[in-house]
């Protein structure tokens, strides 16, 4: 299938799955959804990592940081654009050996964004960068602008 596809469906699946927790209105569509992962490959202001599961070497998650520009908050240097891993592979280490691995080039202040109600990913985020050293910041809600679905994290090294 080629890896460039096989991006394609995972974020396709990541999308589908957020559309469970975003309004009817703020749901993505399938066109947009394309469009939006060909914007990530094709950005110079972002880096795509890549999860493979450990048994066959399947592409089965990504993990996609904002460097630059308007994709990260201006409070932060790095940004979690976007983060997924197929069910079956979840619970397993693979997003958080692949956080540790950018984390150990990257020690900065980083910024994410979390559809409310899942409560899941927030705590993973949390206890992550806890675990790795980091505290919660607060950073400028109007980045989001004013948007009511969503919840603006922010973390930096604890000195």
């Amino acid at each position: 299938m080629g890896i460039y596809n096989d991006k394609h469906r995972l974020f396709q699946d990541y999308v589908k799955e957020l559309n469970t927790f975003a309004a009817p209105e703020d749901a993505v569509s399938e066109s947009d959804c394309a469009a939006k992962c060909e914007s990530y490959i094709s950005s110079a202001d972002c880096t795509w990592k890549n999860i493979f599961a450990p048994d066959t070497g399947e592409l089965v998650g990504f993990l996609i940081y904002g460097k630059t520009g308007a994709v990260k908050h201006p409070d932060a240097d790095r940004s979690i654009e976007e983060a997924y891993v197929a069910p079956k592979y979840r619970r397993q280490g693979l997003m958080s050996d692949v956080v540790r691995d950018y984390e150990t080039r990257h020690k900065c202040r980083y910024n994410l964004i979390v559809q409310k109600g899942n409560d899941y990913a927030k705590g993973y985020w949390e206890r992550l960068f806890e675990q790795m050293g980091y505290g919660p910041i607060e950073l400028d809600k109007t980045y989001i602008g004013g948007r009511e679905d969503v919840l603006l994290m922010g973390f930096a090294p604890v000195k």
